[in-house]
C-alpha cells in the first residue's frame, strides 16, 4: 500500500492512492462539511427568528389577556412627546384608567407610593392600596420592580402616575 502526504495551504490531505480514492473525493470532504455547517447555521438563524416570532406573539397576548395599553414606559413616553399639547391632552383623556405595566428601578417609597425611575428623564409614581403596605416596606432603593396599575394622569415630580398599583415582580 502506498502513501502520499499532499501539503496544500499548509493542511496536510492524505491520498491513498491503492485504495482508490482520488483527489476529487478527497476536496469534496472539506466542501461537505462547510456546506454542512453553513446548513446548520441557517437552521439556528431560521430558529432564532421562529423563537423571536412566538416571543412576540406570546407578548402580545399577554397584553391582550391582561387588556394593557402599554408594557413599556420609554416607548409610550416617547410616543406621548412626539404629539402637540393639544394631541396629549386628547390621548391622557383617553388612556385615563386603563391599564399599563412599566418595569423600572425603585427611587423612593413613601406611605402607599412608590417613584420608579426608568432611565434619568422617565420615571413615575405608583399609588397602591393599604393592604399592599407590607409589600411596598419589603422595596429597596435600585430594586428592579415591574408594576402594573391604571393610569390616573401625567405628573410633575414624575411623567405618570398609575393607580391601583400591583407589584407584580
Amino acid at each position: 500500500m502506498r502513501v502520499y502526504i499532499i501539503d496544500t495551504y499548509g493542511i496536510d490531505w492524505m491520498m491513498w492512492g491503492e485504495i482508490g480514492l482520488s483527489k476529487k473525493i478527497l476536496w469534496l470532504i472539506p466542501i461537505a462539511l462547510i456546506v454542512f455547517f453553513a446548513y446548520q447555521l441557517k437552521n439556528d438563524a431560521e430558529k432564532d427568528k421562529a423563537e423571536e416570532i412566538r416571543a412576540a406573539a406570546a407578548f402580545e397576548a399577554y397584553k391582550r389577556e391582561n387588556d394593557l395599553v402599554s408594557m413599556d414606559l420609554n416607548e409610550f413616553h416617547n410616543y406621548y412627546l412626539s404629539k402637540t399639547t393639544a394631541q396629549r391632552d386628547m390621548l391622557v383623556d383617553s388612556l385615563k384608567g386603563k391599564s399599563v405595566e412599566w418595569t423600572g428601578k425603585v427611587d423612593n417609597v413613601e406611605k402607599g407610593e412608590v417613584r420608579v425611575v426608568v432611565n434619568k428623564n422617565i420615571s413615575f409614581y405608583a399609588q397602591f392600596s393599604e393592604s399592599d403596605t407590607q409589600d411596598l416596606i419589603e422595596l429597596n432603593r435600585n430594586q428592579k420592580v415591574t408594576i402594573r396599575g391604571k393610569l390616573i394622569r401625567t405628573g410633575i415630580l414624575a411623567n405618570w402616575i398609575i393607580g391601583e398599583a400591583k407589584i407584580i415582580k
